[in-house]
């Protein structure tokens, strides 16, 4: 299992959320805490995006509206888009169907319903 932050990749024992359930809520919290103030300061995140991407504003705008769009406040994704991530990343690596994990085993809201509290 990876942690993906930025553009870094973390690798994480597959474990180590389990045995480090407060921290990886106290994560989810953060995370979720973030996404709030992105959705709070719409015009600082615009002028951000569009020195960031070096773009015009009105791409900024519109690269704003798509994150945000994929952004839920709870943290708990639609499994429709999971599956859509899946199914891009199964293209991108060539993966054989057989090395898709079935969503339902690798998914656990558990930990973004106990971040929500």
């Amino acid at each position: 299992m990876n942690f993906v932050y930025g553009y870094q990749k973390y690798p994480v024992p597959p474990d180590y959320f389990s045995a480090n359930r407060d921290l990886a809520v106290a994560l989810l919290r953060g995370m979720a805490g973030g996404v709030r103030d992105v959705k709070q300061r719409k015009s600082e995140m615009i002028t951000f995006l569009k020195s960031y991407l070096d773009v015009p504003e009105d791409e900024a705008a519109k690269s704003y509206e798509f994150l945000v769009s994929h952004m839920p406040d709870n943290m708990i994704v639609d499994d429709a888009v999971i599956k859509s991530g899946m199914e891009f990343a199964a293209s991108a690596l060539k993966l054989k169907p057989d090395a898709v994990p079935d969503i339902s085993k690798i998914r656990d809201w558990s930990y973004a319903r106990a971040a929500a509290k």
